[in-house]
């Protein structure tokens, strides 16, 4: 009988050695997941089973406690750029008109003015813009253009430069030049809405939107009016004057040579610039009309257009100014790297900002009076002075490609803003890691209202996450009920699913 009950007790021994293998193997286990983030696939979440059913003590549970820091902002879809069959070509961006301010999230429908492949564009098109559908653009092959450009009393003009919307690496325009019959010929990727632009000395600047249709004759006849310049002076003081970039935009009533000047040629070259008398010509404009004189400078708040009638081939126009002193302001993404050419836009907190959807494609935020508009460099740096009083204002920050944030400073402006690259994916969400291989787990979170789920052995949940955003993760795993692994992580940066690893057991 005691031999009986002794096998008994070896074979009970036996069978819970055998379980303890199966839960933890101490030497066929995978080495520890990084507890980097990475991007990840969304994964179906598992269903939700009742709190009032207890986990049974072997089971694994990790506990997720979520904290959102910040709020992200999507950045203006990318705009398709197409080729030939094929050809892969990176989107471009929206340089002018609807669509072009960073900080509207739904533009208007209207006309836009984008520049691709890439965020140096090599290409100018013209495209049509709907709330619901950004807009695209397809270069079609080389085709020729010719055609004749006759001055304002309709005789032949040489030495007019034509481009036709293309851009070489340095950002100049490529262009054709007019011989001395006015004749010139110059090719270009065919297309619907080709910008030709014309420019020579005494003439205004026009432009015109041409139909290029491929391996066929394409032929036009261009009359230049009589062009002048209009000379700013900023009453400013000495200090950061040369900061100003002055903008022209049409007058309450638009005359007809003012109507083919092209406006948004301002988005590529950010206006014309002030000297350090704080003197700015803007030339090619037409010598009658009425325009509008607009300066941004990062140190002051965008004024209402002040009204100048264009008075022959001279005209000069005084502008008040009163800039504060600039401070520097890095912008970097999530890896530490500069993010080129952000904007940086002060207002009051719950300020609106216009969604222009001008026919004239005019650069974006020129209409945003009482903001304080910075443009950065190609470096990731930019200088701009925040308003007085600084509580009650909102620093935004816009990079093509990256998380736009919104950020309420209460002193003083901080020496770096980050502005996380935008992964994308999919819906922001944690796409949770198992903290063990081979068993059966639980997860707790405080997402959705609070969630308790079951998951089968190697399973790995997703849960959405409320928005996109930097969140702090707290996470806790427990076996029978007693804490066996603990971490936290400080900045999760979630524009798209992100998978964190659970703590394995210690």
């Amino acid at each position: 009988m005691q031999r009986r009950n002794q096998t008994l007790l070896l074979c009970a021994f036996a069978l819970l050695g055998g379980a303890g293998w199966l839960l933890w193997p101490p030497s066929e286990l995978p080495p520890p997941v990084a507890p980097g983030l990475v991007p990840a696939a969304p994964a179906a979440p598992a269903a939700a089973r009742d709190p009032a059913v207890a986990v049974p003590a072997a089971e694994l549970r990790v506990r997720v406690t979520v904290r959102e820091l910040r709020a992200y902002v999507p950045p203006p879809p990318p705009v398709p750029f197409a080729g030939a069959p094929g050809e892969v070509l990176e989107p471009g961006i929206v340089l002018a008109g609807s669509g072009a301010n960073p900080f509207v999230p739904a533009p208007r429908a209207g006309l836009a003015l984008v520049g691709g492949p890439g965020q140096r564009p090599r290409w100018l098109r013209l495209a049509a813009v709907a709330p619901d559908q950004p807009p695209s653009v397809h270069l079609g092959p080389r085709t020729m253009v010719r055609g004749r450009v006759r001055d304002a009393r309709g005789g032949p003009l040489g030495g007019v430069s034509v481009s036709l919307g293309e851009l070489d690496a340095e950002g100049g325009r490529r262009c054709a030049t007019t011989d001395a019959d006015g004749a010139f010929e110059l090719d270009t990727p065919a297309g619907d809405a080709v910008p030709l632009l014309l420019e020579a000395a005494g003439s205004a600047l026009q432009w015109r939107a041409l139909r290029v249709v491929g391996n066929q004759p394409n032929q036009v006849d261009v009359q230049l009016p009589d062009g002048g310049q209009l000379e700013v002076q900023l009453a400013a003081p000495a200090p950061d004057v040369e900061a100003a970039r002055v903008y022209v935009v049409p007058g309450a009533a638009v005359a007809s040579e003012l109507a083919q000047f092209p406006f948004f040629l301002q988005a590529l070259s950010r206006g014309t610039p002030a000297d350090a008398a704080g003197r700015a010509t803007v030339a090619g404009l037409p010598r009658a009309g009425e325009v509008g004189v607009v300066v941004v400078h990062p140190g002051a708040p965008i004024g209402a257009p002040v009204p100048v009638r264009l008075l022959g081939a001279r005209t000069v126009a005084t502008v008040p100014l009163r800039p504060l002193p600039l401070r520097p302001l890095r912008v970097v993404d999530d890896a530490g790297e500069p993010v080129a050419f952000a904007v940086a836009l002060w207002r009051q907190r719950g300020a609106p900002v216009p969604a222009s959807a001008s026919l004239r494609l005019l650069p974006p935020l020129l209409d945003a009076a009482g903001a304080i508009v910075a443009h950065g460099d190609d470096q990731g740096g930019l200088h701009l002075a925040p308003p007085a009083p600084l509580p009650g204002t909102v620093l935004s920050l816009r990079a093509p490609g990256h998380a736009g944030v919104d950020l309420e400073l209460a002193q003083e402006l901080p020496e770096a803003a980050v502005l996380p690259r935008w992964r994308g994916g999919g819906e922001p969400a944690l796409r949770l890691l198992p903290p063990r291989p081979g068993v059966r787990w639980a997860s707790e979170w405080n997402l959705a209202g609070g969630l308790v789920l079951e998951h089968a052995a190697d399973e790995a949940p997703a849960v959405a996450l409320p928005r996109a955003g930097r969140y702090e993760v707290e996470l806790e795993t427990s076996a029978g009920g007693r804490v066996v692994g603990r971490k936290v992580l400080a900045t999760v940066d979630a524009t798209g699913p992100v998978e964190v690893a659970a703590p394995r057991p210690e």
